[in-house]
């Protein structure tokens, strides 16, 4: 299998898990596997690739002007994005499902995903926690808007 960007010799993986299930004909249907594309990949990481691509900027300062720039063109070969998209889901704790949302770019939407993101936090210190014999720790209310954690 190749990814476009490496031959297929190059990696044993590749980023697409699954060979591509295209239909030739409306009597020729064929189903990808539960969780892929047509085209083999995982649609978890297709999203998240997506949606990387249409929410991450750089900043910098050229010259005296400061300029913002998007991935606009730049494209991650399959496997780099299953790289990324790993990376990323170990490093927050969060999915596609926690970043997909209509209200994006409000405080809400910002407080929301940083709440997920705190929850799988303490899913893991507390799957940690249990191997060791360490105390579990929890979210506590302590006022109208305010949490703390708790063991």
């Amino acid at each position: 299998m190749t990814d476009g960007f490496a031959a297929a010799q190059d990696y044993v993986l590749v980023g697409v898990p699954h060979a591509k299930s295209l239909s030739h004909s409306a009597k020729d249907v064929t189903v990808p596997p539960e969780g892929h594309l047509h085209c083999g990949c995982n649609i978890d990481v297709v999203l998240l690739d997506f949606f990387f691509w249409k929410t991450w900027t750089l900043n910098g300062v050229v010259g005296a002007t400061t300029v913002t720039e998007s991935l606009q063109g730049d494209l991650f070969s399959p496997r780099h994005r299953a790289f990324i998209a790993k990376a990323f889901i170990e490093a927050t704790g969060l999915t596609v499902d926690d970043l997909y949302s209509s209200d994006i770019g409000t405080f809400d939407y910002e407080r929301a995903v940083a709440f997920r993101q705190l929850e799988a936090i303490l899913r893991k210190i507390n799957n940690i926690n249990a191997i060791v014999g360490s105390p579990m720790l929890g979210l506590t209310p302590i006022q109208d808007d305010a949490m703390v954690i708790k063991m």
